[in-house]
């Protein structure tokens, strides 16, 4: 039997992409704040990792969150912070609001 993992990470807007879509890179810094809060809010386990040999133990044995040093990131993501070439500067702004009417039309919101 497969197993798929399924990568999720928290990130923001570094612009737009000829398609009308965001084009976003993960948000660092979870710091110790971040991973208490975290841990205080959730009853799920999350994982602090600290090395690449861990990177492999959670991302094919443990599951679950995780929050990983940059460098580690780097180093085994990345396509992920490497998106600044997807990034025009005059994006399709009627394809904008259109995709961002059909979504909150979708959510219920208009």
């Amino acid at each position: 039997m497969k197993r798929y993992v399924v990568l999720g990470y928290d990130s923001y807007f570094i612009g737009w992409d000829k398609h009308g879509n965001e084009v976003r890179v993960p948000r660092l810094g979870h710091d110790k704040l971040a991973i208490t809060d975290f841990r205080t809010y959730f009853e799920l386990p999350l994982y602090v990792i600290e090395t690449s040999r861990e990177l492999l133990s959670w991302q094919f044995g443990w599951g679950s969150f995780a929050a990983i040093p940059e460098g580690v990131a780097r180093e085994h993501f990345p396509s992920l912070f490497n998106k600044k070439h997807l990034v025009v500067e005059d994006p399709p702004i009627k394809k904008i609001k259109r995709k961002a009417r059909e979504d909150l039309k979708r959510r219920g919101f208009i």
